[in-house]
C-alpha cells in the first residue's frame, strides 16, 4: 500500500514544485528560497552587511499566516514570510533554476518542507 502525501500550503506569492522526490520552494520569479541554518548559528540576524546580498522575501501588508508560514517583522518598517518561524530570503545572485545561495558561510540552506 502506498502513502501519498499532500502538499504543504503556501502562500500566494510562494510557488511549490516536486522535484527529484522532493518538494521545493520559490518565490513567483522562479528564485530559491532560503533560511539560516539554526543548529548550525542559532543566533544569527541578517543585518545591513547581510541584506546586500540576501533580499527579504516581502508578505504584503495585508497576508495571513497559511500552513507553516507566518509574518514576521524583519526589523524594518515592512514585513516578510517566516516559515516554521525563520525569516526566508532569496539570494540576489541567484537566477531561476540555480542555487548559487545553497551553503553560502555555511549557514545558508535551500528552504523545504
Amino acid at each position: 500500500m502506498t502513502t501519498s502525501t499532500m502538499p504543504p500550503a503556501t502562500p500566494a506569492s510562494i510557488s511549490l514544485f516536486f522535484e527529484q522526490g522532493a518538494y521545493v520552494f520559490r518565490n513567483v520569479g522562479g528564485l530559491e528560497l532560503y533560511a539560516v541554518n539554526r543548529d548550525v548559528a542559532p543566533s544569527y540576524v541578517c543585518g545591513d552587511e547581510c541584506l546586500a546580498d540576501w533580499q527579504p522575501l516581502a508578505a504584503p501588508a495585508d497576508s495571513q499566516p497559511v500552513g507553516d508560514w507566518s509574518v514576521c517583522p524583519p526589523g524594518g518598517s515592512s514585513s516578510q514570510w517566516c516559515y516554521r518561524g525563520e525569516p526566508v530570503y532569496t539570494y540576489r545572485r541567484d537566477r531561476p533554476g540555480t542555487l548559487l545561495g545553497e551553503g553560502i558561510d555555511g549557514i545558508w540552506t535551500r528552504l523545504k518542507p
